[in-house]
Parts: C-alpha cells; structure tokens; sequence
C-alpha cells in the first residue's frame, strides 16, 4: 500500500468515521453514469459488503452495455434511500446530478457523504470529502476502502480500475497523475487486468454506435477554435440506437488539430439537452458549465439545460465565443 494521499484530512476521518459506524448505507451513482461513478459506488459497496454492512446500490439511469461486465453492476436499481441508511454519493457534483433518486426532503436532515474530486462540487453533504487532486474519484474510494481495513479483492479492483481507466481516458488527461498510475498498479497487482478493461470500455462498440457517431459528424460545425455538434432524437432514430445516446464524441471533435473547445449538444427529448463540453488544457470551460447549472473539470464538464436544441446553440455557443476571443487576447503579444 502506498502512502495515502486523500486520507489524512480531517474530513476524510469524519467521512471514515461516519461510514464505519454505519449498518445499513445507500451508495448512489449520477444519472447518464460513467465508469468513475459505476466503478467507485461498486467497488465501495464490495468493500463495505465485506465488513457485514448491509448496502444498496442505486442510480436513476441504467447502466451502460459497456459497464455491464462489472461485478455488481445487475445490482443498481432506481430506489431512494430508507431513513435507516446513511446516504453516500460518489463522483457527483450537485445533487441534481442523481435525478429521480435526488428527493430533497428524503436528503435534509440526514447525514450524506459526497465523495468528489470535481472542482465544481457545490458542496451539497453533511461531510463533504472533495479531492481536487485526484483525476477519478476511484482514486479516493481505493483509499476509503484501505482505510477501512477492507481486502482488496478482484470484485474491489476491478470496479475501482475501471473507474481510473475511463476518467483518465486510459491515462491521457491532463490531471492524470504518478498517484493515478500508482493507484491503477496496486489494483492490477490486486487481480484487476488492464487490457480486458480498455478492451471493454473504449475499444468495443455496438454497430448503432458508429453509425451515429457518423451522422453526428457529418453535421459538426466549426468556427475559429470552436467546434460543435448536434446528437439529436432525429439522428439516434437513424442510426438505430434506440436510447444508446453515445459516448467519446465529444472527445473525438476535440481531437480535431484547430479545435479548443468542443461542444456535444444531446436531446434527451425536446425540451432536455445535455451539454458535453471538452476543452484543450489552458482553456478551462467548468466556470462555463457551472453558470449553467453543471460542473465538472476544467477539460471535461457539462451541464443540462431545459430547452430545445436551437435555444440551447443560442445560449451557450455564444458564452463560448466570448471565453475563447477572451483567451485569444491574453495570448495576444503586447
């Protein structure tokens, strides 16, 4: 075990404190869950199952097809929490990140521990454990479970690394760490295989997946820096993809050489979209995600607005324009 990193606060020791006093504890993911929030609320619910709590999982989204070989992952399920358990929340910045599972009335006047390494976390627990520091909060769940003198197991490891694995995607990102690279070879020398895991998450994908992702690029826009793309219900009903709403475009119109930012704009139904905002390092986009009511990193954010698709190109493509003339300037020679 290596020297903790996230452990030694004293938040983290009211978050351990709160956790292994508890009997009964509710672990639950965001809505439209990615690796870190599926892995981190699994790999937490292995650990404390070990110690003989009584623990559910629960998230108002299914799990994707690509997180399903997770052990533990049949066990999410759209509950509430019971007013018996302590409530714990992985990887979710604002509490309207949980959606249906988010009843205000069942989180007051109960303890709740936020477990974050956003730099937008609203802040919205009783104890609130954020670690800016880490690139996945998978990272911080490693240490919770060490902690709490938990074996760490395959089930453990497995969950845990695919959390690292997908925030970092496999390593790249530029909050990606020595102590994530530490943290995912303490899990492989656990059990958790590497390989299989990137094989699972990044390099497999339904037949639906591709043809959307075509379409979609077929109608990106690009304007100086910017560059934008619709996932509309109109283009997923023509690839076939059903509810599948993709994944990895957003990053992938980054990879575009004169992009800056990139925007995905997903209709959830018409008066839904989610907005996916990537960015190049030195441009951080999470201050533009938070002013409208999202969060995340300054590289990868995003945000739900209750509009149509053309309203939401007129309220955030022009926000992002300023952002970008702005960081132009700065970069201006005097």
């Amino acid at each position: 075990m290596s020297t903790p990193r996230f452990t030694t606060s004293s938040t983290a020791a009211q978050a351990i404190e709160l956790i292994t006093r508890a009997r009964k504890l509710f672990v639950t993911a965001h809505i439209a869950p990615d690796g870190d929030t599926i892995g981190s609320a699994l790999g937490l619910d292995w650990g404390l199952t070990q110690l003989g709590k009584e623990v559910r999982v629960s998230c108002a989204d299914p799990v994707p097809e690509s997180f399903r070989f997770l052990p533990g992952a049949d066990l999410f399920h759209a509950v509430l929490p019971e007013p018996d358990e302590l409530v714990v929340v992985p990887d979710s910045s604002d509490p309207q990140r949980l959606g249906a599972v988010y009843v205000p009335e069942l989180f007051r006047n109960r303890p709740v521990v936020n477990i974050d390494h956003h730099v937008t976390n609203v802040r919205f627990g009783t104890i609130n454990w954020i670690e800016t520091a880490a690139a996945s909060t998978a990272e911080i769940i490693l240490e919770l479970v060490q902690a709490l003198d938990t074996g760490l197991d395959q089930n453990i490891a497995v969950c845990l690394l695919t959390g690292i694995v997908t925030d970092t995607l496999v390593f790249r990102t530029s909050n990606t760490t020595a102590g994530s690279l530490d943290a995912a070879a303490q899990l492989m020398r656990a059990g958790a295989p590497l390989t299989p895991i990137v094989e699972q998450t990044f390099n497999t994908r339904e037949l639906s997946d591709l043809k959307l992702q075509g379409l979609i690029l077929a109608g990106l826009v690009v304007e100086d820096g910017l560059i934008w793309a619709d996932n509309s219900m109109q283009v997923r009903r023509q690839a076939g993809a059903g509810d599948n709403h993709g994944s990895g475009i957003g990053t992938l119109l980054l990879s575009a050489r004169t992009a800056q930012v990139s925007v995905l704009f997903i209709e959830r139904d018409k008066n839904t979209i989610e907005v996916s905002f990537r960015a190049r390092p030195g441009v951080d986009i999470s201050r533009i995600a938070f002013g409208f009511g999202g969060g995340g990193h300054p590289q990868a954010a995003g945000c739900t607005l209750n509009a149509a698709l053309l309203e939401a190109h007129e309220r955030v493509l022009p926000a992002l324009r300023v952002l970008l003339q702005a960081r132009r300037a700065e970069r201006r020679p005097s």
